[in-house]
């Protein structure tokens, strides 16, 4: 067991005995944000991989961006066997294709495109 894991019921304890119920809810809040942009992480990790793959093997559709869930899901599957096409938000992940590069989106916590909090992956094109 790691010192962190050791440390959550002394922290928890010490919080509920100093009457900080709001602070320890904002310290799990907090950890559960973190643990899902991992997760985000490692799924547009393996989005990225496989685009890599069918673009060096020339078996991207050429629609891939209005077809990019049924790909996802055909290449890919979590554990649970949920949506892979889904950030852990519950929002889409993106595809968009320019002349330079590939790019891989989720939206991030905020489920608003195009902010800060946005993953990105860019794969330069060859």
């Amino acid at each position: 067991m790691s010192d962190f894991a050791r440390l959550v019921p002394v922290i928890v304890a010490a919080g509920l005995a100093a009457g900080g119920q709001d602070e320890i809810k904002e310290l799990y809040d907090t950890s559960v944000d973190m643990a899902w942009v991992v997760v985000a992480r490692v799924e547009v990790a393996g989005i990225t991989t496989v685009v890599t793959t069918q673009a060096a093997a020339d078996n991207l559709p050429r629609d891939l961006e209005y077809g990019f869930a049924a790909f996802i899901n055909e290449h890919l599957h979590k554990p649970d066997g949920s949506d892979a096409s889904h950030d852990p938000w519950g929002d889409p992940y993106r595809f968009r294709a320019t002349a330079e590069a590939y790019e891989v989106r989720s939206s991030g916590p905020d489920g608003v495109w195009e902010s800060d909090d946005d993953l990105v992956s860019t794969i330069p094109r060859k």
